[in-house]
């Protein structure tokens, strides 16, 4: 389902759509419960381009071992209309330690 949030030539700081989506294959794939939180939204549009700013925790428990990942940082994806449908064509998120 997550393909279709993303344009063909979709670029983020891992590469094109497909790395975006397989680094979500490595995150969720084994997974048997996972939550995403996102919170702080901002949003402003420019021309033709609608920008999401947004802050996100996630938790992401692997079936296997029962073990809880965590992760917290900060998101920005700028969208585009496709055949009337909002889609991402730039994607950044970068995770915070601690």
């Amino acid at each position: 389902g997550m393909r279709q949030l993303f344009a063909e030539d979709v670029r983020s700081n891992r590469g094109g759509l497909r790395e975006i989506l397989a680094d979500y294959q490595i995150l969720f794939g084994n997974s048997d419960k996972r939550s995403l939180r996102v919170h702080d939204v901002s949003w402003f549009a420019e021309g033709d381009t609608l920008t999401v700013i947004a802050s996100y925790s996630a938790v992401v428990s692997d079936g296997r071992d029962r073990r809880a990942r965590k992760s917290h940082g900060d998101l920005r994806f700028d969208m585009r209309k496709i055949n009337d449908q909002w889609r991402i064509f730039r994607f950044q998120h970068g995770e915070r330690p601690g």
